[in-house]
């Protein structure tokens, strides 16, 4: 039937959008622009590029990727450490970002909106009801469809003609039945819905009070809406400022080159026994 048709059409374009925001690979090629203000120690963990500074009794990790997390971002991933005697408070709303594109007359710069948690939060909810809400209507045109049965039958004239009879047919059984499977679905999706946004909220960098020798990880997101040169973070902790800055120009570029020679390097592999 058509209203089955246009159910199916819907939920394959949900679950489309919503696995690829929940599941999407980020990328984290990056070059690191050593500066005399965003100097840093490159250190390695698991593969991923960390820039360290080390300053007025604070250490300062980051660490750059790109993620389409329910829209497109720049994901910075930071470690903050207090070496100091006094207690700091370290508020990652005070974080800043902007972007440098070179232009005619020098370089342009552009403020990037930094996302609290709050806020990017509030854009994964946005995102997840608005997916819900189309996956209910889909799932009700679905139990809907699943009442009715179509049987066709031909008879024949003596003369020749003939005749077609469509017979509908309605289960209420099977409308029951319709309506729970897509109940259960709804609320396992649900579940799901909340448990993503539960592990990105532990993960997003909050407000804490940092005591000697303690630290606090995480991420923030930072809206990427244009390509741009070099891309430059801002981390406040007390009074210290630490800059990191990370060429971003050709990103897709590095990523699709480094793809090809992780392959490659597979194939270069070789087995003495073989």
């Amino acid at each position: 039937m058509v209203t089955n048709g246009i159910s199916i059409a819907i939920k394959n374009y949900i679950f489309v959008v919503l696995f690829a925001a929940l599941f999407c690979v980020e990328t984290n090629a990056q070059t690191y622009l050593q500066t005399e203000k965003g100097s840093a120690d490159l250190e390695y963990e698991d593969g991923v590029e960390w820039a360290v500074q080390r300053k007025d009794g604070f250490v300062v990790a980051a660490s750059l990727s790109f993620t389409k997390e329910y829209g497109k971002y720049y994901k910075v991933d930071l470690f903050v450490k207090n070496l100091n005697s006094d207690d700091v408070v370290f508020n990652p709303e005070k974080i800043k970002s902007r972007l440098y594109m070179q232009g005619r007359y020098g370089l342009d710069t552009i403020a990037l909106k930094v996302y609290t948690c709050e806020q990017y939060m509030k854009k994964v909810r946005r995102q997840q009801n608005l997916a819900m809400a189309l996956y209910g209507v889909a799932a009700g045109l679905n139990a809907a469809s699943a009442a009715y049965s179509e049987s066709t039958s031909y008879t024949y004239g003596s003369n020749g003609t003939t005749y077609i009879t469509e017979t509908y047919n309605y289960d209420a059984g099977a409308a029951a039945l319709a309506n729970i499977q897509s109940t259960n679905e709804i609320i396992s999706l649900s579940r799901m819905m909340n448990d993503e946004q539960n592990v990105k909220k532990q993960g997003y960098l909050k407000i804490n009070t940092l005591r000697f020798g303690e630290a606090v990880s995480g991420y923030v997101n930072v809206d990427r809406f244009c390509r741009a040169d070099i891309f430059s973070v801002r981390i406040e902790v007390n009074d210290s400022k630490f800059y990191f800055e990370w060429i971003v120009k050709d990103w897709r570029k590095i990523a699709r080159e480094k793809r090809r020679a992780e392959r490659y390097d597979r194939y270069d592999e070789q087995d003495d026994d073989y």
